[in-house]
C-alpha cells in the first residue's frame, strides 16, 4: 500500500514550516505499557497500577540498551525515548538505514536479551512507517503559545 499524497495547506500561504521527507528509512515506533504489579501496595495508585519509579525503571532499561546495541548497530541513524505523563507508557521513535539494518540488530544476543528484561516490565507493541512529512515551528512568534 503506497502513503496518501500530500496535501497542500490552504489556511496559509507560508510553507516554510513543513517539508517534503523523501526517504527510504525505516521508522520503528515501540510503545511499551507497563504490566500491571500483583503485589501493589501504594494507597495512592490503583491496585496492581504501574508507578512513575517503575517506568523510571523501565526508561534506564531501554536508555541502556539504546546505548550498548542501537547506537553500535550499523544502519542506526537515531532515536527518542518518551515518557507518558501518567506513568503507564514510555514511547521510542527509532530510525533505520534500511529494513535489513534493523533485522540484523533484532537478531544480535544483546538485543534479544536486552528485550527479555523490557518484557518482564511491560507489553511493546511495534509500528513500522516511513516518514513523508515533517513539521516544524512557525518562525511568527504570535504562533507560539505563552
Amino acid at each position: 500500500m503506497s502513503a496518501p499524497e500530500p496535501t497542500t495547506p490552504t489556511s496559509r500561504s507560508d510553507t516554510t514550516t513543513s517539508q517534503e521527507r523523501s526517504t527510504k528509512h525505516l521508522l520503528v515506533t515501540s510503545v511499551f505499557t507497563l504490566l500491571d504489579e500483583p503485589d501493589s501496595s501504594r494507597e495512592s495508585q490503583p491496585e496492581g497500577a504501574p508507578t512513575p519509579d517503575r517506568q523510571q525503571r523501565l526508561f534506564t532499561l531501554l536508555c541502556a540498551n539504546a546505548h550498548d546495541v542501537l547506537e553500535r548497530s550499523p544502519g542506526f541513524l537515531g532515536s527518542e525515548l518518551t515518557c507518558s505523563e501518567d506513568g503507564r507508557h514510555i514511547v521510542h521513535h527509532a530510525r533505520w538505514a534500511n529494513p535489513g539494518a534493523l533485522a540484523s540488530m533484532l537478531a544480535s544476543p544483546g538485543a534479544r536479551a536486552g528485550m527479555q528484561a523490557v518484557r518482564s516490565l511491560a507489553t511493546v507493541q511495534v509500528l513500522r512507517s516511513r516518514a513523508y512529512r515533517q513539521f516544524t515551528a512557525a518562525a511568527d512568534p504570535s504562533n507560539h503559545a505563552g
